[in-house]
C-alpha cells in the first residue's frame, strides 16, 4: 500500500489509519488484523522521522484501544515490542517518538505476559532506565511509572539523576 506512495501521501495514509484505530476497539482490531498493518509497522522504523511519529502514533492508537488477548499477541508476534525497544533506543531525542513508545509499552505489559517476556529477554527494562534520564520531562515521567508499575523500583532521587 505505501510503497509507491509519495512520503506525504504515506504520512496521510498513516494518519488516517491512526485515527481509525483511535475511534474504537472494533476499528482497533480491524486495522490490526488488515494485511496493511505490515505496512504500518515497517513504517515505525522508516527513516523520515515524520513518518516514523505517524506510524508509532498509530501504534500506539491500536495497543490502547484493543483489549483482545488474540490479537495482542498477534501483535506480540510481529515483533512490537522490538519496533518499541528500538524507538526507545533510537528515537531517544525526540520526546513525543519516546512518549508514544512509552506509552505503547505500558499497554503492551498491561495486556501481555508474552510481551513481558520478550520486553526482559531484549533489555528493555534497561533501555527505560536510562530514559530516566531524559531531556524530555514526560519521557521521565512516563519511564517511571512504567519502572514502578511493571519493575517495582522506586522513583530516582536527584542524587541518582546526576
Amino acid at each position: 500500500m505505501f510503497t509507491y506512495c509519495t512520503k506525504a501521501t504515506r504520512k496521510e495514509a498513516i494518519w488516517v489509519i491512526s485515527n481509525i484505530s483511535a475511534n474504537s476497539e472494533a476499528d482497533a482490531i480491524a486495522v490490526a488484523r488488515h494485511p496493511s498493518l505490515l505496512n504500518l509497522l515497517y513504517a515505525c522504523r522508516d527513516n523520515s522521522f515524520d513518518l516514523r511519529k505517524e506510524a508509532i502514533w498509530a501504534l500506539s492508537n491500536i495497543l490502547y484501544q484493543v483489549n483482545d488477548k488474540e490479537t495482542i499477541e498477534s501483535l506480540v508476534t510481529m515483533d512490537v515490542v522490538g519496533i518499541l525497544i528500538d524507538r526507545l533506543q533510537r528515537d531517544y531525542d525526540s520526546g513525543s517518538i519516546c512518549s508514544l513508545s512509552l506509552q505503547s509499552v505500558d499497554y503492551l505489559l498491561q495486556k501481555s505476559a508474552n510481551a513481558r517476556d520478550i520486553f526482559d529477554r531484549f533489555g528493555g527494562e534497561s533501555v527505560v532506565q536510562d530514559l530516566q534520564l531524559s531531556e524530555f520531562h514526560e519521557v521521565y515521567q512516563f519511564a517511571q511509572t512504567i519502572l514502578e508499575k511493571h519493575f517495582g523500583a522506586q522513583e530516582m532521587d536527584e542524587d541518582e539523576k546526576k
